[in-house]
């Protein structure tokens, strides 16, 4: 059966994060979350927020998505989860993700780079790309293919300040668990 694995799916739950920028909260402050039933952890830059889950159904392809975000001032996170019925694509994937993030804030691909996701001793595809959108946004993203599941992870930030700490502190916090 040949899959149709349309941007849709796991990243029109990011893209939402993505398109709006961040927004203005008044405190930050880092909050651990962990998902045993979607097997993730990560630390996000203030009291992360779950989306309602949904169900999408196309082609005999049947995908449920998540999505988490976490909104502070000048900057956004986000980690959207697409569990599918079969393994999907990876590198098809890898393409439909970052060209949806990159079109979605009508922005400029910055760098992309391919990269293992370490997991227990076993080497997970990943990608990992930046962008710039509109005047004054910036971004990270990595996507990581785990068999039927495929996780994104986005750090957004207006430009004007030096968030590459706080990006890489959400990113590097996020881990896969049992």
């Amino acid at each position: 059966m040949e899959a149709s694995w349309k941007p849709s799916r796991l990243t029109a739950l990011a893209v939402w994060i993505v398109a709006s920028g961040p927004a203005f909260a008044q405190n930050v402050n880092w909050t651990f979350l962990s998902s045993k039933e979607l097997h993730f952890s990560v630390s996000f830059c203030t009291v992360p927020m779950k989306d309602q889950t949904k169900v999408d159904r196309k082609k005999g392809v049947i995908t449920t998505l998540y999505l988490f975000k976490g909104v502070a001032k000048d900057y956004t996170c986000a980690v959207s989860l697409a569990d599918y019925n079969t393994a999907p694509d990876v590198e098809q994937e890898f393409k439909l993700n970052e060209s949806s993030i990159i079109n979605a804030t009508k922005g400029v691909l910055r760098s992309s780079r391919r990269a293992d996701f370490i997991y227990g001793g076993e080497k997970l595809p990943a990608l990992t790309f930046s962008y710039e959108a509109r005047p004054d946004l910036a971004g990270k993203a990595t996507v990581i293919v785990k068999g039927r599941r495929v996780y994104m992870l986005i750090f957004q930030y207006h430009k004007m300040r030096d968030y590459s700490a706080a990006g890489q502190k959400f990113l590097d916090s996020f881990q896969l668990v049992n």
